[in-house]
């Protein structure tokens, strides 16, 4: 992340990810000018307002701006076999006393981190 302060005080912020870029910040004619700067010295497309990004999808409302992953989180749901499973608040069995088992299987490390 690149933070660009302009003389009027006002604040642009550039994030970089490999070959993407997401501008914003307080003022849109200045954000306008940055871009034109580095059109003038980069190839680059403009893609407009930023909609998705990283598995994360950008949602515009006029209360604001909302993010979300549902895309993601259904995709985790599928490779795992849950994407069919009730919902519930609270995902836990209420005073539940953990016990040692008696036998133990080894458990896959990278399965279960995925799953986490």
């Amino acid at each position: 992340m690149y933070v660009k302060e302009s003389q009027y005080q006002s604040l642009i912020y550039v994030y970089l990810y490999v070959d993407d870029l997401l501008i914003t910040g307080s003022s849109m004619a200045e954000i306008e000018q940055f871009k034109n700067r580095l059109k003038a010295a980069f190839k680059m497309i403009d893609l407009g307002m930023l909609s998705y990004s990283l598995g994360m999808k950008f949602v515009y409302t006029d209360q604001g701006i909302i993010l979300h992953q549902r895309k993601y989180i259904n995709e985790v749901l599928k490779r795992f076999s849950t994407d069919q499973c009730n919902g519930v608040k609270v995902p836990i069995i209420g005073n539940l006393k953990p016990t040692k088992a008696l036998e133990e299987n080894a458990t896959n490390g990278t399965l279960f981190k995925h799953i986490v």
